[in-house]
């Protein structure tokens, strides 16, 4: 965990980004009994991005200290928007019933994209937990 804050705090003062909370076990362990868990949930506020991916800036911090993604990356948001301009430009000539049946398309693929587990950012093999990190 003094790992994770410390990558934290380090992206907040290079302004990647503006604040973080810590929530799921790793927040519940702040008040009740310590829980085991192999992830730590943290909630971000970003600096407003003039870019398309808000989250692009945590990746690249991470990926400069060696730290890799696994799971969803931003290339999956990136294919997202590209499909909803898409479809806001192909929407311009349709009827109202195939906007419609179009609308339905683009509400499942977003409910197939939120069922996909969340990104994970791995921390780099040659960094080990050790004692330190579990207080």
């Amino acid at each position: 965990m003094k790992e994770l804050a410390q990558l934290l705090n380090e992206m907040q003062r290079a302004g990647v980004i503006r604040n973080y909370a810590l929530f799921g076990a790793v927040a519940q362990m702040r008040y009740t009994e310590p829980v085991a868990t192999l992830d730590a949930d943290v909630l971000v506020a970003v600096p407003a991005a003039a870019r398309l991916e808000p989250l692009s800036g945590i990746y690249e911090f991470c990926a400069a200290r060696g730290y890799r993604p696994e799971g969803e990356a931003m290339s999956d948001v990136q294919q997202s928007l590209n499909r909803q301009a898409q479809w806001q430009r192909s929407r311009q000539s349709l009827t109202w019933p195939e906007k419609i049946r179009l609308a339905e398309r683009v509400l499942e693929s977003v409910r197939q994209w939120r069922a996909r587990p969340s990104p994970v950012i791995r921390r780099p093999a040659d960094r080990r937990p050790n004692a330190a990190d579990a207080q």
